[in-house]
């Protein structure tokens, strides 16, 4: 048998599919005919296949294989729609490798230029007779402006630090009144803004950047000033401006890396974790949804409190929880009370066990799609002995009094807006940098 023939029985053997032939029968050939390059045997097998391709196509009698021609095209078909869907599925892959590798490389930068005080706090002794309460922080959306109009004071860092300011101020006071021991502080997601564009985020890596930091630096004082009063534990999930799903995170880990809300917790726990005594931090396993198992009466009985961003929620209406609840009710696990965010509205659905949690912006643009009061509150909830609740919302719309808000670096804020929203009673429009 030539060299010709014995390529053309291969290409025969698999459905005239010359690039497999390339690929798996290089060695066969080598070991029988002697070693050349790869380059001369593809470009003979491509020679061969050619001369094979014409002779079906010009072959008019009766022996014409029109079921091998079929195959000849559908094989040839299918390589050219994997090749399609390995170009598509690869290029998501590398923007994220390239988006990612960008964003770690100028947060070590910056970390190195950016000073974190972090006072010396003595142990707080917690009594046990003494109640929880849950800090929510819902709906930030660090690195957002807005213009003000109307009515609306507008949005941006400072706006944020002081009604940060206000919400702990009047939380603390209120916690303290009432007996409370252990602070869950909670981000119910969208800490930040990001762009939802996988193309768009490589372009904007310094403005995400900076807006992480001006976040944790933020956060971290509200951390530090809680810790002086209470124990405290640091929790949260992850919001829909991630656009992290369901199936990302298991197969993935970098998606779930890559996202604002999951790195600003990681960020804070390596700052701040075994720097406090009375401090804690929960990462859950789970980025979309956690269970917190409060101890009350005495750590004696135990309240469910399952958080949650809400945007899996399509419909606000009692019963709505079960698309969150259900996979505990099947294992026979009581959820007491869901948390949710995401909808930038104050709200109590099923008798109580759904609890709608604010934002700190006003006058927003989600809100306002949905016809809701875009208001901004925040949500204090106190946990009594006796498996029920108080929901305290803050409202934090007037800050004209707060003279003494978190401190950040101003240098930063110049370029840490992901998202500049104008906002006027004709239009709506949003862009970002």
């Amino acid at each position: 048998m030539t060299r010709l023939d014995w390529i053309k029985a291969r290409l025969n053997d698999n459905n005239m599919d010359y690039k497999l032939v390339q690929d798996v029968c290089y060695e066969d050939y080598c070991e029988k005919f002697g070693t050349i390059e790869l380059k001369s045997f593809a470009d003979t097998v491509k020679r061969a296949y050619n001369t094979m391709a014409r002779q079906i196509k010009n072959d008019v009698d009766e022996d014409f294989d029109i079921e091998q021609n079929i195959k000849l095209e559908k094989n040839l078909q299918k390589r050219a729609d994997l090749t399609t869907y390995l170009r598509r599925n690869n290029r998501n892959e590398y923007r994220l490798l390239n988006y990612t590798e960008s964003l770690y490389e100028e947060l070590i930068e910056k970390l190195d230029n950016v000073k974190f005080d972090i006072p010396t706090i003595k142990e707080v002794k917690i009594p046990k007779e003494s109640k929880s309460a849950i800090l929510c922080l819902s709906d930030l959306h660090f690195g957002t402006l807005i213009h003000p109009y109307e009515n609306c004071i507008g949005y941006d860092f400072t706006i944020i630090s002081k009604r940060l300011k206000k919400y702990i101020t009047i939380a603390i006071k209120t916690m303290k009144a009432n007996d409370v021991g252990t602070v869950y502080l909670v981000n119910l997601g969208d800490v930040i803004s990001l762009s939802h564009r996988s193309d768009e985020k490589l372009g904007t890596v310094s403005a995400q950047t900076n807006c992480m930091l001006v976040a944790v630096t933020i956060l971290e004082q509200i951390i530090a000033e809680l810790c002086k009063e209470f124990k405290v534990i640091v929790t949260g999930i992850v919001g829909n401006e991630s656009r992290l799903e369901q199936e990302h995170f298991e197969y993935h880990k970098m998606n779930l890396e890559n996202n604002g809300d999951r790195l600003i917790l990681t960020m804070l726990k390596h700052i701040l974790d075994g720097k406090i005594k009375n401090l804690s931090f929960i990462i859950p396993s789970n980025p979309m949804k956690h269970l917190l198992e409060i101890p009350i009466n005495n750590e004696k009985e135990i309240y469910r409190v399952l958080i949650a961003h809400g945007n899996m929620i399509k419909s606000l209406k009692d019963g709505c929880e079960q698309i969150y609840t259900n996979e505990y009710t099947d294992k026979n696990i009581k959820v007491d009370t869901l948390l949710i965010g995401h909808y930038h509205h104050l709200g109590i659905l099923s008798n109580g066990r759904v609890v709608l949690c604010g934002t700190t912006m006003e006058g927003n643009v989600y809100a306002n799609a949905l016809g809701l009061v875009g208001k901004a509150f925040q949500n204090l909830i106190i946990v009594n002995n006796d498996h029920t609740y108080w929901n305290l919302p803050i409202n934090l719309s007037d800050v004209s009094e707060i003279k003494d808000e978190y401190k950040f670096d101003k240098e930063l804020e110049n370029c840490a807006y992901n998202r500049i929203t104008d906002v006027s009673v004709v239009d709506i429009k949003i862009s970002y940098n």
